[in-house]
């Protein structure tokens, strides 16, 4: 297990929680790919109502206006079941030719709530792709990652290393010499 999972992502919210309704809501956030692999989307919803149709797609283009995008063809998910309140929707859009990204929710016939959209970029620093530099600073906190984490005793150290200008943090225990 390496740390290379959160240096080489960036997580970023695209969706607020939005009351019942039925009109599709299209994200704000234009996602940039370049020197990225792939982008998870997860939507998080709430109550649906009976006969809802909720699912998500992603659209894909080149200008960063955002005036060419178009549906990615396989990029959406199946609707949502009636049964499927408080569950996830999840998206994951591998190797895409196209620079930008952008999702949008869409609910039609009766109410669905959706609690909220975050996309996970990954795949950075593989080969000659580039590490973010935090995650989108909008909508993460901090991010710790736990190097081999024990029981608290008095024979072990723990160390944090926070990288200069990002939410991500590094912790690591080790046993002291004996």
């Amino acid at each position: 297990m390496s740390t290379q999972h959160a240096t080489s992502t960036k997580r970023t919210r695209l969706v607020n929680a939005t009351a019942a309704g039925t009109s599709n809501i299209v994200s704000g956030v234009l996602l940039d790919m370049q020197g990225f692999d792939g982008a998870e989307f997860v939507c998080a919803l709430g109550t649906l109502t009976a006969g809802q149709q909720t699912g998500i797609k992603v659209q894909g283009g080149q200008k960063s206006d955002g005036s060419d995008l178009a549906d990615l063809v396989g990029a959406a998910t199946p609707l949502a079941a009636d049964a499927d309140s408080n569950k996830l929707l999840v998206l994951d859009v591998f190797r895409t030719p196209f620079r930008y990204l952008k999702l949008t929710v869409l609910r039609g016939t009766a109410n669905a709530v959706i609690d909220g959209a975050f996309v996970t970029q990954y795949g950075a620093g593989a080969g000659s792709r580039k590490t973010p530099e935090s995650d989108d600073a909008t909508t993460v906190s901090a991010t710790r990652v736990a190097v081999w984490p024990q029981y608290t005793n008095t024979q072990l150290t723990n160390t944090t290393i926070t990288y200069p200008g990002s939410t991500t943090s590094i912790n690591t225990t080790y046993r002291n010499a004996s």
